[in-house]
């Protein structure tokens, strides 16, 4: 079994703590495979972090993954996930206990 490489760029408040993060495969950990993605993630202007990997070198001068995403980006919405889940079970029929218990549904 191969490795999936991943990057993800992570947004910070003016006091430094996390709000909305992206992340995307990427066939390597190179500057060919990282440099795209930052230009992607990373508005122009906005002040980038890194680690120091060799693969950041030359940066230019920029300041199923889908799901943690979203789930992260909307992690204090919880009025949102309430009326979505809300909205589900509406859709769903009725099920008995006995369904539940022999777990039919």
């Amino acid at each position: 079994m191969g490795k999936l490489f991943i990057a993800a760029a992570v947004e910070l408040s003016p006091e430094g703590l996390p709000r909305r993060i992206r992340m995307a495969p990427i066939e390597n950990f190179s500057a060919a495979s990282l440099h795209p993605f930052i230009a992607g993630a990373v508005e122009p202007g906005a002040r980038v972090i890194i680690d120091g990997w060799s693969g950041y070198a030359g940066l230019p001068g920029r300041r199923h993954l889908d799901e943690f995403v979203f789930r992260w980006n909307r992690r204090r919405h919880t009025a949102a996930a309430f009326n979505t889940l809300l909205g589900i079970g509406a859709r769903l029929g009725h099920a008995s206990c006995r369904e539940f218990v022999d777990q039919r549904i």
